[in-house]
């Protein structure tokens, strides 16, 4: 089953240290609070518009991309756009802009239930399709640049699709520009 969610419908919300807000993309299980006990992951985005510390998250690890912007230093290591990063959320964290404000795009989950990757995938003009593999779990297709479809349903520009696998689904791009999907991949571990 694919859903769509509208860059238009996120969940605004206030950082946890206070010093900006953030978007929802999404949250599991749906319905948990954020930054919660009953959370187990949850993608956002967010707009950084001045250098300071990042929040603190006992116990979970964090993927972050600037997605758009010239990038930042996280702790004096270069994040350039379109390029994940991750770190532990416990770890404290000293983000200093490059070249003005980002957005971001971050992925926060609890390490000893779930595991998560975010990866960059590229549709180029003229390129007929992209075929994604997807495993077990929930798979999150964030529009970066451009528009996309997957079986007649389309996405542009900071839409999300969201597919839970496993699945073999076929992309096909739209424009004369490269379109840019970030691929993110959650899966719950089994319980000991």
């Amino acid at each position: 089953m694919i859903r769509v969610l509208r860059f238009d419908n996120y969940r605004v919300m206030p950082w946890k240290n206070g010093r900006g807000t953030t978007a929802q993309i999404a949250i599991h299980p749906e319905g948990a609070t954020f930054p919660g006990d009953d959370f187990l992951w949850r993608v956002s985005s967010a707009k950084v518009t001045e250098s300071g510390p990042f929040s603190v998250f006992p116990g979970c690890d964090r993927i972050l991309a600037v997605w758009q912007g010239t990038g930042m230093m996280l702790n004096g290591q270069l994040l350039m756009p379109l390029v994940p990063l991750k770190f532990m959320g416990e770890d404290a964290q000293q983000a200093e802009l490059v070249g003005g404000p980002v957005l971001d795009l971050g992925v926060i989950y609890r390490r000893d239930r779930v595991t998560a990757e975010m990866k960059l995938e590229n549709i180029l003009p003229g390129a007929e399709r992209l075929s994604l593999a997807l495993g077990e779990g929930t798979h999150l297709l964030v529009c970066a640049e451009g528009s996309f479809d997957v079986e007649g349903i389309r996405a542009s520009s900071g839409d999300t699709m969201r597919l839970d696998g496993p699945a073999l689904v076929n992309l096909r791009g739209h424009g004369s520009v490269p379109t840019r999907i970030f691929r993110i991949s959650l899966a719950l571990k089994a319980l000991a």
